[in-house]
Formats: C-alpha cells, structure tokens, sequence
C-alpha cells in the first residue's frame, strides 16, 4: 500500500532505507551470534 504512495524519481530513498533494514540485521545477527558464543564460552570454562 504504501509503497504505491511513494514518488517514483526518488529511488535512492527507498534503497538507504533497504541497506539500513539489512545493517540492522546484521548487527542482530552478530548480537545474536555473540551471545551464543558467550553461552558457549560459559560451558566451556565449566567443563
């Protein structure tokens, strides 16, 4: 729905807003996969 609303001559919007979703998912993606590290690190000292 909205994407129809939007004026056609500005792309470059549209594509920040495309790299800053995936830059978003990444950084949750590394927060994610370091804090699985972590847990990972904590079984580890315990054994």
């Amino acid at each position: 729905m909205l994407a129809s609303f939007q004026p056609l001559n500005k792309p470059s919007v549209s594509l920040i807003a495309v790299s800053n979703n995936l830059l978003l998912g990444k950084i949750v993606e590394n927060s994610r996969l370091s804090r699985l590290k972590g847990k990972f690190a904590n079984l580890d000292s315990f054994f």
